[in-house]
């Protein structure tokens, strides 16, 4: 059987963009293993932790039918190191690339209790700053942006973003807020909520409408295993040559560069 038609394929997932690294071993939609690290640990010696679950789980490399991975935006470093090790891994299995961004994947992680939901995903950038995209998701589908995605201050860009959903989606219910930089963005969801008339409250009751602040998952890529799984399926995925970062802003020192440069 071609392996790009295989119906329960093998997939090794990596997130080393987030904050918190980690690491999926997924058959079909079960996750099967997971590694991951709440620490600063770097991202540098990523191959070791790939070698140690894979080898825990009897699995040899030879035996995935594709990787995955998480291609940002967020650790620039990060970011650089997952892609490359994944797309070496895979050239060198010869196997096929799926990928998502952190974004695409805090929206997938809302349960969907609604026909149609919203997902403001915030995620953190640097310092002040925020990665912000929303997303309009239906069950049985992929969470499709309702705009690009934005960085910049989080007073800023959030502000911006609950702006353009209103705009867009007037009548809409309900709205869920989540990502790793939610804590440091609760007090100025609140002057919104009062600002735009929307009663807002932490965690989820089916049922209830108005904003939710959703706590996001600890580690990214056991969520994002079984959504690639699903893009697998859907026939979307990549030659390793193909597979390109999601940076959103310039690294400091391509901003220190220009400066120099100007």
């Amino acid at each position: 059987m071609d392996a790009t038609t295989s119906p329960n394929p093998l997939i090794l997932t990596l997130d080393t963009a987030s904050i918190r690294l980690s690491i999926a071993l997924t058959q079909g939609s079960h996750v099967r293993a997971v590694w991951g690290v709440t620490t600063a640990q770097g991202a540098a010696i990523i191959i070791q932790d790939i070698d140690l679950l894979l080898n825990r789980m009897g699995t040899k490399p030879a035996e995935l039918t594709a990787v995955g991975v998480i291609t940002g935006p967020g650790s620039f470093t990060g970011v650089r190191i997952g892609l490359a090790t994944m797309k070496g891994m895979a050239h060198a299995l010869n196997c096929r690339v799926v990928t998502a961004t952190t974004l695409e994947v805090i929206a997938a992680a809302i349960p969907h209790f609604f026909p149609v939901s919203y997902v403001c995903a915030i995620q953190a950038a640097h310092r002040e700053e925020v990665f912000v995209q929303l997303f309009e998701c239906q069950a049985g589908a992929f969470p499709q942006p309702l705009a690009s995605p934005r960085t910049g201050l989080k007073t800023v860009v959030v502000a911006e973003a609950v702006a353009l959903f209103m705009h867009l989606r007037p009548a809409a219910s309900v709205l869920f807020f989540s990502g790793d930089a939610l804590e440091g963005v609760k007090e100025l969801l609140q002057e919104l909520a009062t600002r735009y008339g929307c009663f807002i409250q932490t965690g989820f009751s089916a049922g209830k409408e108005g904003w939710f602040l959703v706590s996001p998952p600890t580690f990214l890529a056991p969520v994002a295993g079984p959504f690639l799984f699903e893009k697998w399926r859907a026939g979307l995925h990549l030659a390793s040559a193909e597979v390109e970062a999601c940076y959103i802003r310039q690294s400091d020192a391509e901003v220190k560069l220009g400066t120099l440069q100007g």
